[in-house]
């Protein structure tokens, strides 16, 4: 009655409602589940695409169609198949793994059997890192990073090439997206700050010049979430000897780093203190000058006034004790361009 009404009413600009789809049911998830891993087992790439592209149409119609999708053991069984389809040849499979991809990436958190077992696989990390080199299709790129971020970092960590492929994504930042960058930089994040070869593979990322791209391609004008991770990875990256050089000797570092102080999140905040304590800890007279001069001294003062984690208070009381010897030499730095709006009044 509805759909003949505006049809009638057409001339008015009256369009014509579309037939509601019928939800997805429990059943046809399992059983089209079940066909998938039969036609994997035989080898039937073909009949995986049309199963997988018919779950994809379904988590297309509506929201309630995507969980029953998941809450019925789609997740798992795809994450086995794209295991047993990364075995073989990538260009061969390419299809095939790129189609179930796109449809895990709207699934995650994928269940830890899936990530540990299945996708956590040498060979399926392998074809992940693949995907993220794919020059010709953005999206797989995109899709494969938000999936790497939830892979186990040991298991990560022993694929070769992952380090080039996430520096080569971060490089590339706004050509893949705020959504990509983040997961980049929180597996960057994990590796550098968690995984057991955790100095071995920082100084990598050293190497590659990862300090001089966050500062150049990222910190300049990222949004909180990107600025926030960003931070994180620097600080990390600090801990190196040769990193804490590179950060020194770039002119874009105390300047941009200390802008952020206050101003992004208190995690942040407390990375920024942890990466200055670094560059000014036995730095020469010149830089101790500099920090000063964009600030650091005052926002220091603010910092504590407004409350800070103790780790962050210890590092930031030490701070301005090395900081206070240099204020004389320092030239004066206008305070409108400081962060007094935290400051708490005495009123």
């Amino acid at each position: 009655m509805i759909q003949d009404w505006c049809v009638q009413h057409r001339s008015y600009g009256v369009e014509r409602i579309p037939t509601p789809r019928i939800p997805v049911t429990p059943y046809e998830v399992t059983d089209t589940c079940s066909r998938i891993l039969s036609a994997a087992q035989q080898g039937d790439g073909n009949k995986v695409i049309e199963l997988v592209k018919k779950i994809k149409s379904w988590g297309k119609e509506s929201e309630r169609n995507k969980k029953c999708i998941v809450s019925n053991g789609a997740p798992l069984v795809l994450a086995k198949v794209f295991d047993s389809f990364s075995r073989g040849s990538i260009e061969k499979n390419f299809v095939v793994l790129e189609e179930i991809l796109e449809v895990l990436t709207w699934m995650r958190p994928v269940p830890e059997e899936g990530r540990f077992v299945f996708l956590g696989s040498s060979n399926s990390l392998s074809c992940l890192v693949w995907f993220l080199n794919d020059q010709q299709k953005i999206s797989t790129r995109q899709n494969a990073s938000l999936l790497l971020k939830e892979m186990n970092v040991e298991s990560l960590v022993k694929i070769e090439g992952i380090v080039e492929s996430l520096v080569n994504m971060v490089k590339v930042n706004v050509e893949i997206g705020i959504a990509s960058t983040k997961a980049c930089l929180s597996t960057i994040f994990n590796l550098v700050y968690s995984s057991k070869s955790r100095k071995l593979v920082l100084e990598r990322f050293v190497e590659l010049g990862l300090i001089s791209i966050l500062l150049e391609n990222i910190l300049v004008d990222a949004e909180k979430g990107v600025c926030e991770k960003a931070l994180g990875v620097l600080n990390c990256l600090c801990e190196s000897k040769n990193g804490v050089q590179i950060a020194k000797s770039n002119a874009l570092t105390l300047p941009l780093v200390i802008k952020k102080l206050l101003r992004v999140s208190e995690l942040s905040s407390s990375f920024v203190v942890s990466i200055v304590y670094k560059i000014c800890d036995k730095a020469e007279e010149g830089v101790l000058i500099e920090a000063i001069q964009v600030g650091m001294f005052q926002k220091l003062l603010v910092l504590l006034q407004v409350g800070c984690g103790e780790s962050t208070k210890e590092k930031a009381t030490e701070l301005l004790k090395l900081l206070n010897g240099y204020k004389s030499k320092a030239e004066c730095v206008d305070s409108s361009s400081l962060d007094f709006m935290h400051l708490k009044k005495p009123f």
